[in-house]
């Protein structure tokens, strides 16, 4: 009987144990990476569209990424988020995407973030009831009017607007409430007036006008060319007739885009395919709501921070930058 000398037999122990160890390893499933996207109120636009665009990536990397979709405060909440690095992506306007880059406004100092793409257009909104006497802007002096969340995008949106148009909180009686309750506060004569900017056609304003005569306050040539020379990011655009119940004719107004963006830190590779994932993929989208037909290809890499390089590859890749 043949023996083994005692280095050979520790030879094969650990050629068997590297080969066990192999086997094992090649055994373990793939890491799933976890995204999540910061959203807004679970009623409103950028939640829906986060939601659905979760679920697009999550039907195309099943296995590889898992991606989830948070409700927020909205887009101030988002930068702060962003920055804390307690979520990874953020739908967020960009007039605060502008405001957080540059440290103005809110933000103290200045929070580094990077794009993915640029998605719908946020519709600036004056709602009052149908019978209401206020007619323009003007008249929103010394009135209750819903500005937005405290501290929410869509407050800073608002309080800019009126800024702009030679309004101040002193000026009226602002109402810090989120869209839904603020359209309920509008329908129980508890607010004069709701301002609010959203993706076509808004949730809370559909809901309001299906069981509430409102109307749509228009903004004046003039008024449009003076929010969009003091703050650029807007432009000017139209609420089109029928959008909402009882709404028979086209209303004048401003809009500006909402961004799709990220930390700076996520992989080039993580947000390569993300951007890629989802943009092949848009048809999808059309279905989730109406405004995903305002993103084409031409428009997605037009943003007012920089490409994350992952996303700028993509874009790259189909000839759109070079």
């Amino acid at each position: 009987m043949l023996r083994m000398s005692k280095r050979a037999v520790l030879f094969l122990i650990v050629v068997m144990a590297l080969s066990l160890a192999a086997h094992a390893k090649a055994a373990e499933p793939a890491k799933v990476l976890k995204i999540s996207i910061a959203t807004a109120s679970n009623t409103g636009v950028y939640y829906i569209m986060g939601a659905g665009m979760s679920k697009v990536l999550n039907d195309h990397l099943k296995g590889s990424m898992t991606v989830t979709v948070e409700a927020t405060q909205g887009g101030v909440a988002n930068v702060r988020l962003l920055n804390s690095k307690k979520i990874d992506t953020a739908i967020i306007a960009s007039d605060v995407v502008n405001d957080a880059v540059k440290g103005h406004g809110v933000f103290k100092t200045a929070t580094p973030m990077s794009g993915l793409f640029s998605l719908h257009k946020s519709y600036q909104h004056f709602v009052v009831l149908k019978n209401s006497p206020l007619k323009s802007i003007k008249d929103f002096k010394g009135k209750r009017v819903v500005t937005g969340e405290a501290g929410s995008g869509n407050e800073m949106k608002n309080k800019n607007i009126l800024a702009a148009l030679g309004l101040t909180y002193d000026d009226i009686k602002p109402m810090r409430l989120s869209p839904s309750e603020g359209a309920d506060a509008l329908k129980d004569g508890q607010a004069d007036v709701l301002l609010l900017a959203l993706g076509l056609p808004a949730t809370d304003v559909m809901s309001l006008s299906s069981t509430t005569d409102i109307r749509l306050i228009p903004m004046t040539d003039e008024e449009v060319k003076t929010v969009t020379t003091k703050l650029p990011y807007f432009n000017p655009i139209s609420i089109p007739a029928n959008t909402y119940k009882g709404i028979t004719t086209d209303i004048k107004s401003v809009s500006l885009p909402a961004a799709f963006v990220c930390r700076q830190d996520l992989p080039g590779d993580v947000t390569y395919r993300i951007t890629k994932t989802l943009l092949d993929n848009w048809s999808e989208m059309l279905s989730v709501h109406a405004s995903a037909k305002d993103v084409t290809l031409k428009s997605a890499p037009v943003m007012n921070v920089p490409l994350h390089p992952g996303a700028a590859k993509y874009f790259k890749e189909i000839g759109l930058i070079k």
